[in-house]
């Protein structure tokens, strides 16, 4: 079976095939998004693709949900600790759509002080 193609109005208009899909976003040391590739607008794709300086813990679906900066700022460095040079799974959650299943990975970014790198690609489906 073909690798499912993803299209979202409100991303850009180039699709993406799901296979190749790996957004990645840069974190500043709080775990705030200060930078994203296309691939992650298009995965957080909404009418506001306000995500960037957003906290990173805000991105995904959590058992405790709080717009709390404080919180967030918490569960984002318990996020990056959790991920930090391994693949973790989680559940995107979107600004429009369901959330969806996937893999995260941390790196420290090089020259950036107490900077991330995170990779996120969607889950392949359980066979």
């Amino acid at each position: 079976m073909k690798n499912a193609v993803l299209s979202s109005p409100a991303a850009d208009a180039h699709p993406f095939d799901e296979a190749d899909l790996c957004a990645v976003l840069v974190l500043d040391a709080s775990g705030n998004v200060v930078a994203a590739n296309r691939s992650a607008r298009y995965l957080w794709a909404g009418p506001d693709k306000s995500f960037v300086r957003s906290a990173f813990a805000g991105l995904f679906i959590s058992a405790l949900e709080s717009d709390d900066p404080e919180f967030l700022e918490t569960e984002s460095k318990v996020l990056i600790a959790g991920a930090l040079d391994r693949w973790t799974r989680l559940m995107a959650k979107p600004v429009d759509g369901q959330p969806r299943a996937v893999r995260v990975r941390l790196e420290r970014a090089l020259g950036g002080a107490g900077s991330y790198i995170a990779t996120i690609q969607p889950q392949a489906p359980a066979r």
